[in-house]
């Protein structure tokens, strides 16, 4: 509920996660530091659903073009909420 404060918490459960094979792991704190804990829970979760689906997306993407557009800087768009 504080990892806004107090991160290491957190952090420390993420770590133990990824050791025993999770490949996606979403921390509230890194994502959206802030005090209210629903919205960073909401944007948490959204995380940790859509990124492994947006890597796949763009996996496939990039394949299309030639070398996987190794050459070129793909940049999206991305809006975050103020503090």
């Amino acid at each position: 509920v504080h990892s806004y404060a107090f991160r290491r918490h957190e952090e420390a459960v993420g770590r133990l996660c990824r050791e025993v094979g999770f490949s996606q792991v979403s921390l509230s704190s890194q994502i959206m530091p802030m005090v209210k804990a629903v919205p960073r829970g909401l944007t948490a979760c959204a995380d940790a659903y859509l990124t492994p689906s947006i890597a796949r997306y763009l996996e496939t993407f990039q394949s299309g073009f030639d070398k996987g557009l190794s050459a070129v800087e793909l940049l999206f768009m991305q809006v975050r909420q103020p503090a």
